[in-house]
């Protein structure tokens, strides 16, 4: 079941397992971030704040049209009953 959810559900299972290993600092660090899950924290905001650097890029890069607003008001439109 995994495998038909691509690569990143694959690869999930032991990265997080090889970051619950990890310590940032113990007791020294506020809140969660000196739990056992720190790492696991900071390894998710990374890779968000990084993803969205990536989308910034591409509508930097390839710029949006009017074609591609109404794509996206379409989508949600469609998809607002599922709310």
């Amino acid at each position: 079941m995994a495998a038909s959810r691509g690569i990143g559900a694959i690869v999930s299972g032991p990265l997080s397992e090889g970051l619950l290993k990890l310590r940032l600092g113990g007791k020294a660090l506020a809140g969660a971030y000196g739990s056992k899950y720190g790492v696991i924290i900071l390894c998710t905001g990374v890779t968000a704040v990084l993803g969205g650097f990536g989308i910034i890029e591409r509508v930097r890069i390839w710029g949006m049209d009017e074609d591609d607003v109404e794509s996206i008001r379409e989508i949600r439109r469609t998809h607002e009953g599922f709310r």
